[in-house]
């Protein structure tokens, strides 16, 4: 998974680790349960833990040794040496004298059955006093010779006995089955007063292949290495894999054998999954060598596997992959992994994505010196291996296209040398690749078509497996691969990464199958606009079917795999139990049903598939985009139509005509929407309805449907042929923008940290368009969306953003190294240059809070609070704005520190000037003009939230001057919660989106008779608001003005204005 869940996992998913461990003989998993909990409660029951034909058989699980000593079946042979109980060390403590510890035995009173497969690994969980050296041999059936000898390790601190670390080894050639005795005894010790802790013998099943890593750690220690976030640090050292009798390779059919084999190096890999405490690893063999029937290579990965609780997510990708013929699908076999005696869990040995006979079989451009500085045009046509690279760009290595595609050069790498012309052909190639399927007609300037260039098979399987499996990195990350042979097309592929976001792995509360997930990302939102793609993509879905029901039917390949891994899971969840991904409602399922074990997490699974199939198979025509016409209008003159599609938003606007005296302010449009199209509209299900919606409400959308009425923007879904009409306002009411300020001018990211903040702030406050473009001079040191600065590589950029009109306001952003990072200051804070500050009534001033010292990688922003909100405003960027005189305290705080404050006195400079706020009673007024014969004003809001009726008059006087009030604000009087009663005056013309919205007290409403406007969400939500008195004979009612009110509400208007008023309110109104 991709190095971004630094925004989607390292920053935004955090990992809580279920301890959940498997029920020996059972086969179930308890999550937040140690192992020797689980094993205690068993080992106490029926049978003393005998086996339920579940999933581990016999004994072949932890042998607890408090358990045993506490049912006597754990004795010594010498009655010097002392076995007692230790719990926070969950074990027996076995104390005596160095003469009477080495000639004691301590036996399992019982006999252990191995009536299974053979005893694979041998594994004892015991730590030795400090100070002391203790080897440990365990014995069956009385030998003279120990079949498995350990060196014991030693407390972390002394008197501590809750330090944790098995040791195992193989023991497949003794060939253990059937039934044994079990003793231990003390070979060594180095103490002549002897004390250690036993908490549990195993002896492993052999069911799959185990690696047994033998890591020199002179070069470099294991715990260095899975310490490294970068991957810098390499382990050197052999393997051995030891294969079970009778394993069959999947690919070959023929039985296979292991095998020790030097490695060039070992070290991790992986990004959001290097987080996890079960690591991935890359290996690299010193030579060449074919493992468990997958082909000759030197390059090979551990797969983990740690957030699929299944583990299986990514083997039935690749097994749909291969079923499909896609070609270079990778090859893995599960595996059991041992590094230098410590038991590390279930893995899948797996073929790397990567150039290869064996790998991605293209030619291969860093085979030879003459191929590497080749630039004659026969050979540099191939071959390419290329993966997307939205979070780093590497200078020779990444590339941009004209559509904001980033891709990264996995083949040849340049990381030792560079070739410039076969960098730039590869680049060239992929933007004729893009320039063809944006172009007219799927063709680029050329007249060649996007399908000369880019295989439509390939595209259209690999689209499929990515959309099928719902897989969240599909065409974003960098498990999104593609290659390009020498003379031949760009083709997607091979398949890689499917263990986390993808095939329901989180969905434990319900499962999401509903919808297309992936036909918007990368070049896809404009492929399915082609006929031609369009009709493969549903023509392939059959085949997908196929193979898809041959996967999940009873007895079918995802029963095989799982009968296969069953008893390498069980050991696996035994040492880390089941990954809970964060998700509170892991546990149970929609039903209430628990998820405990192997076999239901497989069902769950099994589950989702059988929906996702069900689901696609009933709408997999819906995938293909139906066209629709968008005719856009000015004063009743159509000025442009274009073709747009449905489901999608428009791809572009025209400009809108100029008209003397008046601002365009945006498009709007008015027209009805069944129940299919409005869940289309606002991307929802009918099931995701319910979540904000009541069972009356839904029922009404089915049978009414939904009135669209109101402005028409670029996130807007179109769900029909549509016809906006350009919105002006006039000059006078337009507010324009004066400035823009940015509460850092400075900033410092560092390469691997997460995203930087910035708080813009446009002044005035009520701008009519406040929207911000943000861009960044040097995206590939740092990119910038909504005034989040993501850093990539290290360097300097400029931060802009923009407002409207055009004004603009910057901020540095520096990206350093880690190098550079530590030798910066570890902490920051907040200060207030200044203590007071004065302002004047409708004045704005920045109060300049500035993060110290400078050279402080940023952390987070603060956040403000005001004192008295009626004295003044404050924007989160910390501008604050007068709103009367009097004198009140501004807090700033953050979520790490103390909060600081300043003082902001606001004095009276003028008389009523135009932008100015007044208090008359219990309302606040802001002077819109002020001519002779013009006085206006707005209402902005309530004097406080303790108001409970507002009467807005049809004038007001101000500084003994009288002016009309001739329109609300938006959200002026918004989640006012002791409102109960408004009185509008018969100037007011305009009633502001969402002026009333949720006033949850609100009850009685008059409004006068010259009301043109009641805009969007205006007394949305007012649930007690049962009495409406509109006076005006034509008012237009803008979308949802009046919904989620009380069902009880009745509106009075003019006697010969109640067929109006059904109209634009609803038949379902009481109109009198």
């Amino acid at each position: 998974m991709r190095k971004g869940m630094k925004k989607l996992c390292s920053s935004a998913l955090s990992i809580l680790l279920a301890l959940s461990m498997v029920v020996p003989g059972a086969g179930v998993y308890h999550t937040n349960v140690k192992a020797d909990d689980v094993v205690e409660k068993t080992q106490t029951g029926n049978d003393n833990g005998k086996d339920d034909g579940k999933s581990i058989k016999g004994d072949y699980f932890r042998q607890n040794m408090a358990v045993l000593l506490k049912n006597n079946q754990l004795k010594t042979s010498n009655s010097e040496v002392t076995l007692t109980e230790n719990e926070k060390g969950k074990g027996v403590l076995v104390s005596g004298k160095d003469k009477d510890i080495l000639n004691s035995e301590i036996t399992i009173d019982k006999k252990l059955n191995f009536d299974g497969k053979i005893v694979g690994r041998l594994s004892l969980d015991a730590i030795a006093e400090r100070g002391g050296d203790i080897t440990v041999g365990v014995f069956v059936d009385g030998g003279s010779k120990p079949v498995g000898t350990f060196k014991l390790y030693k407390q972390r601190k002394k008197n501590d006995w809750t330090y944790t670390k098995d040791s195992s080894i193989d023991v497949s050639e003794l060939k253990l089955t059937g039934e044994h005795t079990v003793s231990l005894k003390v070979l060594s010790t180095s103490a002549s007063k002897v004390n250690f802790l036993i908490r549990a013998v195993e002896f492993v099943e052999s069911t799959v292949p185990v690696i047994y890593f033998n890591i020199n750690e002179e070069d470099g220690t294991i715990a260095e290495m899975n310490a490294s976030s970068d991957h810098s640090v390499e382990c050197y050292g052999s393997m051995t894999i030891k294969v079970p009798d009778g394993f069959v390779s999947e690919y070959t059919g023929k039985e296979v054998t292991g095998g020790t084999y030097n490695m060039e190096y070992i070290r991790g890999r992986g990004n959001s999954t290097w987080a996890t405490p079960k690591k991935p690893y890359k290996i690299k063999l010193d030579k060449k060598a074919d493992l468990l029937g997958m082909g000759k290579n030197k390059h090979w990965v551990l797969l983990a596997n740690y957030y699929d609780n299944s583990l299986l997510r990514n083997k039935i990708t690749y097994w749909l992959g291969q079923q499909l013929n896609m070609a270079f699908t990778p090859k893995s076999e599960p595996v059991d992994v041992v590094m230098n005696g410590e038991y590390y869990g279930s893995y899948f040995l797996s073929q790397q994505v990567r150039v290869g006979s064996t790998r991605v079989d293209i030619d291969d451009l860093e085979e030879s010196e003459e191929t590497m500085n080749s630039t004659d045009s026969a050979i540099i046509s191939g071959g390419y291996l290329l993966a997307l690279s939205p979070y780093e760009r590497i200078e020779h290595q990444t590339f941009s296209t004209n559509n904001n595609v980033e891709f990264k050069l996995e083949s040849p790498k340049f990381e030792d040398y560079y070739n410039e012309t076969q960098f730039n052909y590869i680049k060239d190639y992929v933007q004729k690749t893009e320039d063809a399927i944006y172009g007219k007609n799927f063709k680029d300037s050329n007249g060649t078509s996007y399908t000369e260039y880019m295989d439509l098979n390939a595209a259209v399987y690999y689209y499929w497996m990515q959309e099928f499996s719902m897989n969240g990195d599909g065409f974003v990350s960098p498990s999104t691969y593609l290659y390009k042979p020498r003379n031949g097309k760009l083709y997607f592929g091979p398949l890689w990464d499917f263990d986390y976001v993808a095939w329901g792995s989180t969905e434990y509360s319900g499962n999401s199958v509903t919808g297309w997930s992936r036909n918007t990302n990368m070049w896809f939102d404009k492929l399915f606009e082609d006929k031609t793609f369009a009709r493969a993509i549903v023509d392939a879905w059959p085949s997908i079917k196929e193979k898809v029901n041959e996967l999940i039917m009873p007895g079918g390949q995802l029963d095989k795999y799982k009968d296969e891994m069953v008893k390498t899971a069980a050991y696996n969840f035994e040492k880390w139990g089941m990954s809970d991904l964060g998700q509170d409602d892991m546990e149970e399922d929609s039903k209430g049903n628990n998820y405990l074990t192997y076999d239901q997490e497989i069902e769950r699974l099994r589950g989702w598939i059988k929906e996702r199939t069900e689901w696609v198979d009933k709408n997999v025509a819906s995938i293909v985009p139906q066209p629709c016409k968008v005719k856009f209008m000015a004063d009743n003159k159509v000025i442009a139509t274009k073709d747009e599609y449905i489901g999608k938003t428009i791809s572009s606007f025209p400009t809108a005509p100029k008209k003397k005296g008046y601002v365009f302010v945006g498009w709007n449009a008015h027209f009805h929407m069944n129940f299919k199209e409005y869940l289309s509209y606002i991307g929802s299900t009918e099931e995701d309805l319910s979540e904000f919606m009541e069972p009356e409400e839904i029922k009404n959308l089915k049978k009414n449907g939904y009135d669209f009425d109101g402005e028409f923007s670029s996130s807007d879904i179109l769900v029909k042929d549509t016809t906006l009409t350009a919105k002006y306002i006039s000059e006078r009411e337009y507010v324009k923008e004066r400035k823009i300020i940015l509460n850092r001018k400075y900033m410092i990211l560092n390469q691997w940290s997460d995203e930087g903040e910035i708080k813009a702030t446009v002044i005035p406050f009520d701008a009519t368009n406040s929207e911000i473009q943000w861009s960044s001079s040097n995206p590939e040191v740092a990119e910038v969306m909504d005034g989040s600065v993501t850093p990539i590589k290290s360097g300097d950029t400029i931060i802009t953003a923009k407002t409207a009109s055009g004004l603009t306001a910057t901020c540095k952003v520096h990206v350093c190294t880690d190098g550079e990072s530590d030798e910066m200051p570890m902490e920051a804070y907040y200060e207030f240059p200044e203590y007071d500050y004065t302002i004047g009534v409708n004045e704005y001033k920045d109060l300049g809070v500035k993060y110290q010292p400078e050279n402080a990688v940023f952390d987070e922003n603060c956040k403000f609070l005001v004192g008295d909100d009626s004295v003044v405003e404050v924007s989160d960027g910390g501008v604050v704005y007068g709103l009367k005189p009097g004198t009140t305290t501004v807090y700033a705080y953050t979520n790490n520190g103390d909060p600081i404050r300043c003082q902001v006195t606001v004095v009276d400079k003028k008389t009523a000037a135009i932008g100015n706020v007044y208090t008359v009673k219990n309302c606040k007024y802001k002077v819109l003009t002020n001519k002779d014969k013009n006085k206006t004003v707005m209402c902005v809001g309530a004097k406080n939230s303790k108001v409970k009726a507002v009467n807005i008059p049809s004038k007001v006087k101000i500084k003994n001057v009288t002016y009309k009030v001739i329109s609300i604000k938006a959200k002026a009087f918004a989640k006012m919660k002791k409102l109960k009663k408004v009185t509008i005056g018969n100037n007011v013309s305009f009633i502001g989106k969402s002026a009333f919205y949720n006033c949850k007290n609100l009850t009685k409403v008059y409004i006068g008779k010259k009301v043109e406007i009641i805009y969007q969400n205006a007394f949305k939500g007012d649930k007690k608001l049962k009495n409406i008195t509109i006076k005006a004979k034509r008012a237009k009612i803008n979308k949802g003005a009046f919904s989620k009110i009380s069902g009880k509400s009745v509106f009075k208007v003019p006697k010969n204005c109640k067929a109006y008023y059904k109209i634009v309110l609803g038949k379902s109104r009481n109109i009198k």
